[in-house]
């Protein structure tokens, strides 16, 4: 496989896209062992500190392994992995990358005000309003992710447009309010329908059922806090594993 020059904006994120396409390429029975730094960066097209970045951020994530004085490694069993809890996806993507086709119902689009801990996550004004979006994911038409995310009002100044706000939440931060989120803050918990009796109108539960409780708060480039969302994820059909390099 051949690398393509980067041409866009974000030459880290597009640098690391493309290296990691490039190790999905690679034939890791004959070697594992990546290029040297400055020849990624010739056939890139960017600077060797463009390429140290993005290899810096594909080593947190485990993908490859940085052994001092021999060289860049790719890590097979974490490029074996199909549903990676980092980096953060698109439900849309971890369903299919899961094994099934995936559907998405938009349950209902709503503004109200923000209480206390809402406020407090996104780091506004208490009663500021929000915009709500509920939205169940499908795995071969069972009901596998329901997902709220909040969204200041004050961000989105036009009409409330359900086209707009129905499309994968990324694509519209960027699309649509010119925002990119660059990292989040997860809080991992379990729930069941008996403790939260909300869920039985979504998921299929004739008794008591656990659910992966996924309460994310996104932040865009400047570190601002613009979208808290709850994840109520099945595990029946999505499974995240996580490659953690030890301190």
């Amino acid at each position: 496989m051949k690398l393509n020059h980067v041409r866009k904006q974000d030459l880290n994120k597009v640098t690391k896209d493309e290296i990691y396409k490039f190790i999905q390429s690679m034939d890791t029975e004959q070697t594992t062992k990546l290029p040297r730094e400055e020849i990624l960066a010739e056939q890139l097209g960017v600077s060797r500190i463009t390429v140290r970045n993005a290899l810096s951020q594909l080593a947190s994530e485990g993908i490859i392994l940085r052994k001092h004085g021999k060289g860049t490694f790719v890590n097979v069993e974490a490029t074996q992995i199909k549903v990676n809890f980092s980096p953060a996806e698109d439900f849309r993507n971890v369903i299919i990358n899961s094994g099934y086709r995936v559907d998405v119902k938009v349950e209902q689009i709503s503004e109200r005000e923000a209480n206390e801990d809402e406020a407090e996550k996104l780091n506004l004004e208490p009663k500021s309003k929000l915009i709500i979006i509920e939205k169940m994911f499908f795995a071969d038409d069972f009901p596998a992710v329901y997902c709220i995310d909040r969204v200041p009002r004050a961000l989105y100044d036009e009409p409330v447009n359900e086209d707009d706000l129905s499309k994968p939440l990324f694509e519209f931060l960027r699309e649509t309010l010119n925002k990119e989120i660059t990292w989040d803050k997860v809080e991992l918990l379990t729930t069941t329908n008996e403790e939260q009796p909300f869920l039985n109108k979504f998921f299929n539960t004739e008794k008591v059922k656990s659910f992966l409780n996924c309460n994310v708060i996104n932040f865009d480039e400047d570190d601002q806090p613009i979208v808290y969302s709850n994840e109520y994820i099945d595990t029946n059909f999505i499974r995240f594993n996580l490659i953690r390099r030890k301190a």
